[in-house]
């Protein structure tokens, strides 16, 4: 799969831009776990638009709700944003919706198993039906 063609990407300017910060927060982001792709020395490093908005999507309704998530991993995060999308698209079943989930596991560098975890973990908070 091209992942650039299914998930566009970012330098770190272009980020900063399109969520409206400066590249100190997104820096302060990638500490606090968001997804990137590191590159060589000297290089940007790279970043899945898709999943960086699904990533600080979740950590500002957190932030909003002033409660810590129960999970801190990246993949939490995105999938976390990504489920509102069963209610928000009716006509996609289930088993299309986590197909592409396991797939967006995939590009940050989690299994197949990683992802049903999280989605398991989902199901049990209820965010998931």
């Amino acid at each position: 799969m091209d992942w650039k063609r299914r998930y566009p990407t970012a330098s770190q300017n272009e980020l900063a831009h399109a969520f409206g910060v400066d590249r100190s927060t997104i820096t302060a982001y990638q500490r606090e776990g968001m997804p990137y792709t590191k590159t060589d020395k000297g290089k940007e490093n790279i970043y899945s638009l898709t999943h960086c908005h699904y990533w600080i999507v979740t950590k500002r309704y957190f932030r909003e709700i002033k409660k810590q998530p129960p999970r801190k991993d990246a993949l939490f995060f995105i999938l976390f944003s990504y489920c509102s999308h069963i209610d928000a698209t009716p006509y996609m079943p289930y088993q299309e919706w986590l197909q592409n989930a396991i797939e967006m596991a995939k590009y940050i560098d989690c299994s197949e198993n990683d992802c049903l975890e999280v989605v398991g973990f989902l199901k049990g908070i209820n965010e998931i039906n």
